[in-house]
C-alpha cells in the first residue's frame, strides 16, 4: 500500500463525484506537469499522482476507496455517552452494547458498499442516512437491550437484536415523516440502506427471532412499491 495519507481526488483536484472523462484529464494534466523531465528531483509528487490515478481509474478499486472514506466518516460512540453510561453499566451490558456498535457500524459499511456497487453511484452519498441510522441505534440502546434480552440469551444475538430494534425505530420515524412529505432521492437512498442493513444484521439470528422483531421494515417498497 502507498504511504501518502492524503485524499486521493485531492491529489488529482477532482470532486469525489467526478466522473471517469475528468479522472482521467485530471491525471494527465497532472502528469504532465509534475513530469520528472519538467521537475527534476521531484519524485514523491508524481508518485503519488500515478498511485491515485491506479486507484481511481478502476470502479472496484474506486469502489472500495470510497467505501473507505465512508467509514472513516461515521459516528462512533462518543465521549460524552460513554461517560454518562459507563458508571451504570454491567461488565455484560457494556460488552454487549459495544459489539452492538460495531456490529452495526459493520452492516451500514457493508450495505453502502452493496448498494452503491449495484447502482453505480458514490458511496459517499449514503454517509449522511448511515449516520443518522448509527445515531438512532446508540439512543435507543439502554431500552433496545432490555427488550432483546428477553428474546434471546446469547450475548452476540443479544446485540444482533438491539440493532435490529434500533434500526426498527428508526424506520417508524422515518415512515412518519415520509408520509407527510413527497419521498426525495435522499428518501429513497435511506429506505434502501434501512432495508439492507436489516437483512445483513438479521441474517444472524434465527427467523424466529427476526420474526418476533417484527421483520424487515421494508421501507423501500413503503416509498416506492418496490423492494431493494
Amino acid at each position: 500500500m502507498h504511504d501518502t495519507d492524503r485524499n486521493l481526488y485531492d491529489i488529482l483536484g477532482v470532486p469525489s463525484d467526478a466522473d471517469q472523462a475528468l479522472i482521467r484529464k485530471a491525471y494527465r494534466d497532472k502528469a504532465l506537469a509534475n513530469h520528472p523531465d519538467q521537475n527534476p528531483g521531484d519524485n514523491r509528487r508524481m508518485s503519488e499522482i500515478n498511485y491515485a490515478w491506479s486507484i481511481l481509474r478502476d470502479q472496484e478499486t474506486r469502489s472500495l476507496y470510497d467505501l473507505s472514506l465512508v467509514k472513516d466518516s461515521l459516528p462512533r460512540l462518543s465521549p460524552t455517552i460513554k461517560r454518562q453510561e459507563n458508571n451504570s453499566l454491567t461488565s455484560r451490558k457494556r460488552a454487549v452494547w459495544a459489539q452492538c456498535h460495531s456490529l452495526a457500524d459493520e452492516a451500514l459499511t457493508s450495505a453502502i458498499y452493496k448498494l452503491a456497487t449495484r447502482n453505480r453511484i458514490t458511496p459517499s452519498d449514503y454517509a449522511q442516512s448511515a449516520c443518522k441510522i448509527l445515531q438512532s441505534i446508540e439512543d435507543g440502546a439502554s431500552t433496545n437491550y432490555e427488550q432483546a434480552a428477553l428474546l434471546t440469551i446469547e450475548p452476540l444475538n443479544v446485540s444482533l437484536a438491539m440493532g435490529l430494534l434500533g434500526i426498527r425505530n428508526h424506520a417508524e420515524k422515518f415512515i412518519l415523516y415520509a408520509n407527510k412529505h413527497n419521498p426525495t432521492p435522499d428518501h429513497i437512498l435511506e429506505a434502501a440502506l434501512l432495508d439492507r442493513a436489516w437483512d445483513i444484521l438479521a441474517h444472524g439470528l434465527q427467523r424466529e427471532t427476526e420474526i418476533e422483531l417484527g421483520g424487515n421494515p421494508r421501507m423501500l417498497k413503503h416509498l416506492t412499491g418496490r423492494r431493494i
